[in-house]
């Protein structure tokens, strides 16, 4: 549930009313939305396993060396 929101300018006049309903049709948009490009894929298993490799490769090579 939203409520009704007023925006107001810097010298605390209305500037603005936004609708319980228009703020709900934000918020669901934006949630839907993957336009965005703000969620990242997940990687695979078979990513994981090769990048876990790649790291024990590079300690047991560079690392352990000291």
């Amino acid at each position: 549930m939203f409520y009704q929101v007023k925006v107001l300018d810097k010298e605390g006049k209305l500037k603005k009313v936004i609708s319980s309903n228009e703020l709900s049709k934000r918020y669901w948009n934006a949630f839907f939305d993957d336009s965005n490009g703000d969620s990242k894929p997940k990687a695979t298993a078979q990513q994981t396993r090769k990048k876990k490799k790649e790291l024990e490769f590079y300690f047991d090579n560079y690392c352990s060396a000291n």
